[in-house]
């Protein structure tokens, strides 16, 4: 996974920031966040199907 889609993630998820939040963090738009967030759940979904 790419850094800045893996920095998305966890600023999301574990930080409890708001996309807005992580937009202006890494100064790109508020879709590109969504896009890097829907990114890595597809992502992690496909490498964690054996285990689901």
């Amino acid at each position: 996974m790419p850094a800045r889609t893996r920095a998305c993630f966890l600023r999301s998820r574990f930080d409890n920031k708001s996309y807005k939040e992580i937009a202006k963090e890494f100064d790109i738009s508020y879709f590109s966040v969504n896009d890097a967030i829907r990114n890595s759940l597809y992502e992690l979904r496909i490498a964690l199907k054996d285990y689901l």
